[in-house]
């Protein structure tokens, strides 16, 4: 992710020789220094005296300025090894191929899902980009690119957003969303007999004196919507209880999403959304103690994919980056421990790093991301140490859009890792001068 420019200070701060280095080329001058030493009048180095345009650092001659002018031809082909040279010499990497006569882990197997979109989400798809297209174009012809960064990546982030599902378009609505919501437990919808928890999540009466009353002997009363501990007045009106399931509703999840659809006829599927069910059932069907995990970096995204795979009967639960800590905290011992739940539903910042879900044998990635290293470390969540099943993960992305191109733009960015630091000088042949450029630019 980092620009090569950004290393020097790490070297400096080694004092690596001769890369941390100044010199003078003048003939028979022997200076050398950590520091750019020539007063405050820039004239001549206070060490021999030669002028400042004699004094040259080592590393931007020799590696970033033949990668910034050549990318990987001539001069810039040897900077780019030069600089994988450096990297071996300072720089200590624990990787999981180095270690793996230490620590047996199952297979990983990772495969990539080219999907097509149907024919309406296509059309939707194209007069997106085409309008998008078009500011693009005006910013380009204006030399305004740069200024305008955020607001071009708000237009990225529409286009993929399009290809999971077109209601998550900015503009659009997602289906008809009303305050009462839908029961935590048969997610049908609220309707007059419901009570509210003191959680906020809204339950027919009839279903959650079931749950209770299936509760064995001693057994704490939990939420079964977020695994917290539960109160609930089976007393209460009705009325009561509509704008409390909203509220906490939005304050869970953020906006609000498909566990609130008012009617199975008003959810629209997408082509990703039912390639993931396809997925889903393929796990379900092996029987076992098989569980997944679902990345998507939508919340919206991920309300969707829940709505639609209870109505399959599997048990989920969800955690995204604006709910509490204790509920996700409940939300993960209970995925650990329930076996009758399933799925896992994570957005992709709120549980990339930092989590071992090894009791997880599958991951389904929704969308690709710009950095391809944070998707390995999502899915490198459920293979690690204590991991006692092969690990499958699929990767979705969709034909002929911007998620196309984004794959492209990540197996270049691994490209160059593979040539710089891992041990892998030809996977640099594969990339052309002008890729070079653009990933050091």
């Amino acid at each position: 992710q980092n620009r090569v420019g950004e290393l020097y200070s790490l070297l400096r701060f080694l004092e690596l020789d001769p890369y941390a280095y100044y010199f003078c080329r003048k003939k028979g001058c022997d200076c050398k220094s950590l520091h750019w030493r020539f007063g405050p009048k820039q004239k001549a180095c206070e060490g021999c005296g030669c002028p400042s345009p004699y004094h040259y650092s080592y590393f931007n001659r020799t590696i970033l300025n033949p990668i910034t002018r050549y990318g990987y031809l001539g001069e810039g082909k040897l900077a780019v090894i030069e600089l994988k040279k450096v990297l071996n010499e300072t720089q200590l990497r624990r990787t999981k191929k180095g270690r793996a006569e230490d620590v047996k882990l199952p297979e990983l197997r990772i495969d990539c899902l080219a999907l097509k979109l149907g024919e309406e989400e296509k059309d939707f798809y194209e007069s997106l980009y085409k309008e998008t297209q078009v500011k693009f174009d005006a910013y380009v012809k204006k030399g305004t690119l740069l200024h305008n960064y955020a607001h071009i990546f708000e237009l990225l982030s529409r286009l993929r957003q399009a290809v999971n599902h077109p209601h998550l378009v900015g503009g659009l609505s997602l289906p008809k969303v009303v305050q009462e919501a839908t029961c935590g437990i048969c997610h049908e919808i609220g309707g007059e007999d419901v009570a509210t928890a003191g959680c906020g999540h809204l339950f027919h009466k009839t279903c959650i004196l079931q749950y209770v009353q299936a509760l064995p002997p001693g057994g704490k009363l939990k939420c079964p919507v977020c695994h917290t501990n539960m109160t609930i007045d089976l007393e209460e009106e009705t009325q009561k209880a509509k704008p409390a399931a909203a509220e906490a509703s939005t304050a869970a999840g953020g906006a609000p999403g498909a566990g609130e659809i008012e009617q199975p006829h008003d959810f629209i599927t997408s082509s990703k959304i039912e390639a993931l069910i396809q997925g889903v059932t393929e796990m379900t069907e092996r029987g076992g103690e098989h569980k997944g995990i679902i990345f998507s970096q939508y919340t919206r995204m991920l309300d969707l994919v829940e709505w639609r795979i209870k109505k399959l009967g599997i048990k989920t639960v969800k955690m995204v980056g604006s709910m509490p800590i204790t509920t996700r905290r409940s939300m993960l011992e209970a995925f650990k421990h329930d076996k009758q739940i399933k799925l896992l539903l994570l957005s992709l910042k709120a549980g990339g790093e930092g989590l071992n879900l090894q009791v997880a044998s599958h991951v389904f990635v929704l969308e690709p991301w710009w950095n391809p290293a944070v998707e390995m470390q999502a899915i490198q969540r459920a293979h690690r140490i204590g991991q006692t099943k092969p690990v499958r993960a699929l990767r979705f992305y969709t034909e002929g859009t911007i998620e196309e191109r984004m794959m492209q733009l990540q197996e270049k960015k691994k490209l160059v890792f593979e040539g710089t630091i891992d041990s892998n000088i030809e996977s640099l042949t594969r990339l052309t001068g002008e890729d070079i450029r653009f990933l050091f630019s």
